[in-house]
């Protein structure tokens, strides 16, 4: 049986990074009727071929498989500019944007005084 969550998600980051069928089946060295299988859920990729698709979208195997974008039933325009975000212990997913992701990266890779200037900015209080 095809995991559609799978497919959906072929899909979606396929479109996300502006990718035709054809590109990515050339990068997976297979034909884009066979990636098109992927993505219809009428086939799906073995493990090797999960761990390329991984890398070329920057995501992890497990994403690909289970992460799910219900977050108010997007229209797939909308998805297609949003990155799903499984939040821990919980069953919500938020979507971001490009940029909000962004943001979060330069934060976490920002030194203390960084943080801080950031906080002020933004208003934040101390907890």
């Amino acid at each position: 049986m095809a995991n559609i969550q799978l497919a959906d998600n072929l899909r979606r980051l396929r479109k996300q990074y502006n990718y035709t069928q054809a590109q990515i089946g050339k990068k997976l060295h297979i034909t884009h009727q066979a990636y098109s299988n992927y993505e219809t859920g009428v086939r799906e990729p073995n493990l090797q071929l999960l761990a390329e698709l991984s890398w070329i979208y920057h995501t992890s195997v497990d994403s690909l498989i289970t992460q799910c974008c219900n977050a108010k039933n997007p229209s797939s325009v909308e998805v297609k500019n949003y990155f799903c975000i499984k939040i821990e212990n919980s069953e919500n997913d938020i979507l971001l944007t490009k940029n909000e992701v962004n943001l979060l990266l330069k934060y976490r890779s920002a030194g203390e005084a960084e943080r801080k200037l950031a906080h002020e900015a933004l208003d934040f209080t101390e907890r």
